[in-house]
C-alpha cells in the first residue's frame, strides 16, 4: 500500500531500509524537521521479516539478489516521500514516523507495512516463497527519549512479537524490558545450568490401552534452579532456542536417556522392544550435525537406533525449513522413529499428516479432556485415530487423567496412553517399580487372575 494511502489517516511516514550498524538512529521528529513535515510526536517501528534470513543462507547469492530486488519494491511501494535510496539489512526495516494522531493510527501504519511486505508470495529459483513479519511499536509519551533508545525500545517490543508467534505487533512497556533482562540473566544462567549439574531428566512411561504393558517411556527435562526451584521446559526452553544452548543441552537429553534406556533393560526392567522418547526442537532439526551425533551417542550408549523416538511438533515439520527436512528425512532413512507431538494444538491438518515420515501421533490432551464426558469430541478423536491407522501410524493420548478418559480411548481405537492417571513424572527407581507392577498385572490377567493393574477397567 502507497504512502498516500496511509496518509488518509493522517500518519506521515518514512521508511529506512539500512544497516543499523551504518546509519545513525532516526526518529519522527529528525525527519519531520529534516523534511519540513508537521507534528512532533514521536514513534518508532521496527519491522522484522521471518524467513528473511533462510532465504539468504540458503539461496546463497541469488538469494541476496533476491533481498536487493524486495528491497527495492518495497521501498518504491512504502517510502513514496522522496523515493530516497537505502540499502536492506536482510531482516529488518526501521520506520520513524511523526504525528499528532492516535494509537489506532500507528497500529493501521504496521498493520499495512506488514502486510505490504510480507503477505504475497514470491518466485525465487522456481519455488514459491512468503515472508512473515513481526513488528514493535516505541512511543516517546514525554517527547524526550533520545533516538537510540526509542528503537531499542522498538526492537525489544518486535523481538517480544516475535517470541508469541508470527504475524504479530507488540506495543512497548517497561515490563518488556524488566522480562529482556530477565531472559537475558535465564540465558546466562541456564549455559551454566548443565556444567553445574542442575539439569536432571524425570520419566514417564507409556502403555499399551490393551495390556498395560510398559511400551516406551519419555524423558522430561527439569532445571533445578538455584533460586527458582524446579523448572520445566516451558519456563526456559525458549531461552535455550535464543541463545543456542539448546544444542549442548539437547545432546545431553539423548545421552543421558539413551544410557538409562540400555541399563533398565539390561536388568530386565524393560522389554527389548521399549522405545526411549525425546523431544527435539526446531534449532536442534536444523544442525546440521545433529544427525550424526544422534546416531554416533546411541552407538556408545549400545542402544539401536530404532529404540528411539523422537518427537517434534506439527509446527516444526511445517515450518518449510529444508534443513529441517532433511535432518527428519535423514532420520528416517536410518530408522529413527518419528513422532509427532501435541497433536491438535497447532496447525491440524490431517492432509499434511501423509507428508510426514512420522510412525506415531501424539493427541494433546486438549483432545482427551473432554473424551467420555459429553462425547463431543469423541467423534474427532476417532477420526483421527482411524487416519492414523490408515496411514500405519500409531496413535497415543497424552495428558490422561482419569479411569473414563481411559475407558473410552479404548473403545475409540487409540493404541497408547500416557498421563498422571497411569504415572507421573517420576525417577528412574520408581520407574523401575512401575515397570515391574505392569509387567506383573500383565501376567496375572494372561493367567486368569484379576491384575490389579495401572489399566483399571
Amino acid at each position: 500500500m502507497r504512502i498516500t494511502t496511509w496518509a488518509e489517516y493522517g500518519v506521515i511516514c518514512a521508511l529506512h531500509l539500512a544497516k543499523r550498524a551504518d546509519v545513525p538512529a532516526v526518529t519522527g521528529r529528525d525527519i519531520a524537521a529534516r523534511e519540513g513535515l508537521p507534528g512532533d510526536y514521536v514513534e518508532q517501528i521496527l519491522l522484522r521479516l521471518r524467513r528473511a534470513g533462510l532465504v539468504s543462507s540458503t539461496r546463497g547469492a541469488r538469494g541476496s539478489l533476491f533481498h536487493r530486488q524486495r528491497a527495492r519494491g518495497k521501498r518504491e511501494a512504502a517510502a513514496g516521500i522522496n523515493q530516497r535510496r537505502g540499502t536492506f539489512a536482510f531482516k529488518n526495516f526501521r520506520f520513524g514516523l511523526a504525528i499528532g494522531a492516535a494509537l489506532f493510527q500507528v497500529l493501521t501504519v504496521q498493520r499495512h507495512a506488514r502486510q505490504t511486505v510480507a503477505t504475497q508470495p514470491f518466485g525465487l529459483g522456481g519455488r514459491e516463497l512468503s515472508l512473515t513479519a513481526s513488528a514493535g511499536i516505541a512511543f516517546d509519551h514525554d517527547r524526550s527519549t533520545s533516538a537510540e533508545v526509542l528503537l531499542r525500545n522498538a526492537d525489544t517490543a518486535m523481538y517480544r512479537a516475535k517470541q508469541r508467534g508470527k504475524g504479530r505487533c507488540e506495543i512497548y512497556s517497561e515490563a518488556m524490558r524488566t522480562q529482556a533482562r530477565d531472559r537475558i540473566a535465564l540465558g546466562s544462567q541456564l549455559e551454566r545450568a548443565l556444567a553445574k549439574s542442575e539439569l536432571a531428566l524425570m520419566y514417564q512411561p507409556i502403555v499399551s490401552i490393551h495390556t498395560g504393558r510398559v511400551v516406551a517411556v519419555e524423558a522430561l527435562l527439569r532445571w533445578q534452579h538455584p533460586e527458582r526451584g524446579l523448572l520445566t521446559p516451558p519456563a526456559f526452553l525458549d531461552v535455550a532456542e535464543e541463545t543456542g544452548a539448546i544444542g549442548p543441552i539437547g545432546d545431553w537429553v539423548i545421552s543421558t536417556a539413551a544410557r538409562t534406556l540400555r541399563e533398565l533393560i539390561d536388568d530386565a526392567t524393560l522389554e527389548r522392544s521399549v522405545t526411549m522418547h525425546v523431544n527435539v526442537s526446531p534449532r536442534q532439526l536444523s544442525d546440521a550435525g545433529f544427525v550424526e551425533r544422534t546416531t554416533n551417542t546411541l552407538s556408545a550408549a549400545g542402544v539401536d537406533l530404532r529404540q528411539l523416538v523422537l518427537e517434534f511438533t506439527e509446527a516444526t515439520a511445517l515450518a518449510g525449513n529444508p534443513a529441517i527436512t532433511r535432518s527428519l528425512n535423514a532420520l528416517a532413512r536410518l530408522d529413527v522413529r518419528l513422532s509427532i507431538d501435541d497433536f491438535g494444538t497447532g496447525y491440524s491438518s490431517l492432509a499434511h499428516l501423509r507428508n510426514f515420515r512420522a510412525a506415531q501421533l501424539k493427541l494433546d490432551g486438549t483432545f482427551i479432556r473432554n473424551v467420555g464426558r459429553d462425547g463431543a469430541d469423541d467423534p474427532i478423536v476417532r477420526s483421527i485415530v482411524q487416519l492414523a491407522h490408515s496411514l500405519d501410524m500409531s496413535v497415543v493420548a497424552e495428558w490422561v487423567q482419569s479411569a473414563e478418559q481411559l475407558q473410552r480411548l479404548r473403545l475409540l481405537g487409540c493404541d497408547h496412553a500416557q498421563g498422571n492417571h497411569l504415572c507421573e513424572p517420576t525417577n528412574v527407581s520408581e520407574l523401575r517399580e512401575f515397570a515391574r507392577r505392569a509387567a506383573a498385572s500383565e501376567r496375572s490377567r494372561h493367567s486368569g487372575g484379576t491384575g490389579a493393574g495401572p489399566l483399571p477397567e
